[in-house]
């Protein structure tokens, strides 16, 4: 399958080439794009194995605010309801130690990847989807690569926490610096209050300094 048939499914475009597929296809990464990958494919009858290297719920540092995708592109993929719950969120900023940089209205969508991610599996596997957690493959010929780059050192450390009672101006607020970046969203309407997602990319030397 290439790419030009897999941003049809996003389109909800049935292509020739979905019909003569009988050999199941194999996903690496059950993460966003493999979940929601295996969900249009099985929603079409392609037969997926999906490998996921950890297990349902989990938390992710990344991947709790979601935009740049309507609501038709979600319904062609057949996840739109794995986002009911999302929370909308409208404006974002920029800033840096100096003051803000810009503002702009940003459309998207709060949701924790605890919930988001055990919403989309619980779908892929609903639909006949063969799921395989706690599973590590190799890239291979055949297989469809979704658990980004492989495993190698870096400088670079991911952070993230849930916290209440941060007063925000905007729905997003991402704060730049030579060491990284850390950015605020409203990630949830919870009981309590609102719930906010804190989150980042420090490089190790900022915090030894």
């Amino acid at each position: 399958m290439g790419h030009t048939e897999i941003i049809a499914l996003a389109r909800g475009v049935e292509t020739g080439s979905l019909g003569p597929l009988k050999n199941p296809i194999t996903i690496a990464g059950g993460g966003l794009a493999g979940l929601s990958l295996g969900i249009a494919l099985q929603s079409r009858g392609v037969a997926v194995t999906l490998h996921e290297a950890s297990a349902y719920p989990r938390h992710r540092v990344c991947g709790e605010f979601i935009s740049g995708v309507g609501r038709e592109t979600l319904a062609n993929l057949g996840i739109a309801d794995c986002l009911n719950d999302a929370t909308r969120l409208q404006s974002a900023s920029w800033s840096d130690s100096e003051g803000q940089l810009a503002e702009m209205q940003a459309p998207g969508r709060g949701i924790s990847r605890w919930k988001l991610d055990d919403h989309l599996q619980r779908q892929f596997v609903s639909l006949g989807g063969g799921l395989v957690t706690n599973s590590r493959i190799a890239p291979a010929s055949g297989v469809i690569w979704a658990a980004g780059r492989p495993r190698q050192p870096s400088p670079w450390l991911g952070l993230k926490c849930h916290a209440r009672k941060l007063p925000l101006t905007h729905d997003l607020e991402v704060f730049t610096s030579p060491g990284g970046y850390r950015d605020v969203h409203v990630h949830s309407q919870v009981s309590r209050g609102t719930q906010k997602c804190l989150q980042g990319l420090i490089r190790f030397e900022f915090l030894r300094s």
